[in-house]
């Protein structure tokens, strides 16, 4: 059996372990695929970045469960697994930057929920959401003076701290900036898809419509649910 397989097959013992219905993590018994969808995409960045080192993979978490496999107490709670997931992973990570452990190759909202979600644990961060609106006004008026001085470069940062605030204020408000924003651009291919299917309708094609007309047939759209 090659490397690779060896270290495939101890991953699926492992989490044979923790979804085993009397001794496995309570955490770990309690997800759906509903639940996980958020962290899959996270999941598979950091899979690609430890192909190669999946035995390293299957330490960590033996070493992130030990009320599963070591000797400490038994946990009955979720919370309390989360809770020592993140004492034990801060453990961890002392020896480096405090960031150094979220990944650089993520996704830039994903990015930058995992940043200042971490920036958190030790209270670098907002202390609710309309705080985090507070600081978004403020981004988006320093974006509005680099408008009109032209400067470019300014422009992208300033518009660049915009994604970055309003990727926090989803991160208050418990929602997955990545999967919110999936959403909307399904709506709007559902939404313009009716614009143009109305107009084929019409004999009319997307580029001889007028802006009204799109206009008109995009509020038709809305307010059939769409």
């Amino acid at each position: 059996m090659s490397q690779a397989a060896s270290s495939m097959t101890r991953i699926s013992e492992v989490l044979d372990r923790l979804l085993d219905p009397e001794k496995g993590c309570p955490w770990d018994k309690e997800q759906t695929p509903g639940t996980l969808k958020k962290y899959l995409l996270e999941e598979i960045y950091e899979f690609m970045a430890a192909i190669e080192e999946l035995n390293a993979a299957a330490d960590k978490i033996i070493r992130r469960h030990p009320h599963v496999f070591g000797e400490a107490k038994a946990l009955n709670q979720a919370q309390e697994v989360k809770e020592q997931w993140h004492e034990l992973k801060q453990k961890e990570d002392r020896a480096g930057p405090y960031l150094s452990s979220v990944p650089r190759n993520l996704p830039a909202l994903m990015l930058a929920h995992r940043l200042t979600e971490r920036a958190g644990r030790v209270s670098f961060d907002w202390n609710e959401p309309f705080q985090v609106l507070d600081t978004l006004e403020e981004e988006v008026r320093e974006f509005k003076e680099a408008l009109k001085q032209k400067d470019q470069t300014r422009i992208s940062s300033e518009l660049g701290d915009i994604l970055f605030t309003v990727t926090n204020l989803a991160r208050h408000l418990e929602i997955n900036a990545e999967e919110a924003l999936q959403t909307t651009n399904k709506r709007f291919r559902d939404r313009f898809n009716y614009i143009e299917e109305k107009l084929t309708a019409q004999g009319v094609t997307l580029a001889e419509a007028t802006l009204a007309e799109m206009d008109e047939l995009w509020a038709e759209a809305k307010a059939s649910g769409l």
